[in-house]
Formats: structure tokens, C-alpha cells, sequence
């Protein structure tokens, strides 16, 4: 290699770490944009929480398979309880996740810009327990899942016979 600075020989090597820096700079980049333009927070969109969320969000039911025996059984929690409003549902009834195409999310409260508990999939049988609750011109209901209680986007919950 021609001398072309004068100093130690390993500055004449400069551009490797500024080459690194650079490309970390534009794969973070890349990756934030395509989460903006791609909208993370869909309601179909699988999000996994972190445990602390999902530890602090919802205690853990001993009764994680809700089923047609859940909602009969005598001993129901008090969360339980018939909705507050009108609506498609009422507390107790069971309803099937469909129409996502993957899953949905069940959030700890009203609205996509909460965090998620779970992503349940389509074809899971859930417990109503509470609502409706409407956010994010959305109606919300309060159902039963393995990890506890969340709020589920009525557009996706079918009333099973």
C-alpha cells in the first residue's frame, strides 16, 4: 500500500470502523421504518409481551382451558358477571376467535395501543367475562384466557351456539 499519511500505519485503516459504524447505523434505520410503514400495533399482528407485562397485567387462572363447562360451573369467579352494557355478548358466554388470519391479540386494556397479554389463535374458544368497552372506534370485550383475563376486539369474536 502507498504511504500516504504520515502517521502510524494503522490510521491509514480508518475507514473500517467508520464502514461498521455506518452499517449499524442504517440496519437500525431500516428496521424502525419498516415497523412504522408496516404498523406494529394491528390487531392481527402476533406481539410477543415481556414477562414482567404479562406477570403484572393478569393474575394466572387455575381453569386455563376456558369451555362450555367453565361457564356452567358454579364455582365462576365473580369477573364473571352478566356485561354492564348492551351488546353482541354477555358475561359468560363463549366465543371463537375468527377472521384474523393468524391470531389476535388480547390486550391488558381497551384499545390497539395497549400492550398484548397473548395472541390467541383463530379457532380458540374464550370465556366473556365484562364489557363492552369501545377505544379506538373498536368495541372491546373482557374475556378469559390461559394467562388470565384481557380485553379481545369484538370484530373477531363469534358467539358460539
Amino acid at each position: 500500500m502507498p504511504k500516504i499519511y504520515g502517521g502510524h500505519p494503522l490510521l491509514a485503516y480508518w475507514y473500517v470502523p467508520a464502514a461498521i459504524g455506518l452499517a449499524i447505523f442504517v440496519a437500525f434505520a431500516v428496521i424502525w421504518t419498516v415497523g412504522k410503514l408496516t404498523g406494529e400495533d394491528d390487531a392481527a399482528t402476533p406481539q410477543r409481551p415481556t414477562p414482567a407485562a404479562t406477570s403484572a397485567a393478569l393474575p394466572t387462572q387455575s381453569n386455563a382451558t376456558p369451555g362450555p363447562s367453565a361457564a356452567a360451573s358454579p364455582s365462576s369467579s365473580p369477573s364473571a358477571a352478566p356485561s354492564t352494557g348492551p351488546g353482541k355478548f354477555k358475561g359468560g358466554d363463549i366465543v371463537t376467535v375468527t377472521g384474523t388470519g393468524e391470531c389476535l391479540n388480547v390486550r391488558v386494556k381497551p384499545g390497539r395501543e395497549n400492550d398484548a397479554i397473548v395472541c390467541v389463535k383463530d379457532g380458540t374458544d374464550l370465556r366473556v367475562v365484562g364489557g363492552p368497552e369501545s377505544a379506538g372506534e373498536l368495541i372491546w370485550w373482557k374475556v378469559q384466557t390461559e394467562l388470565g383475563e384481557g380485553w379481545a376486539a369484538e370484530d373477531y369474536l363469534v358467539k358460539k351456539p
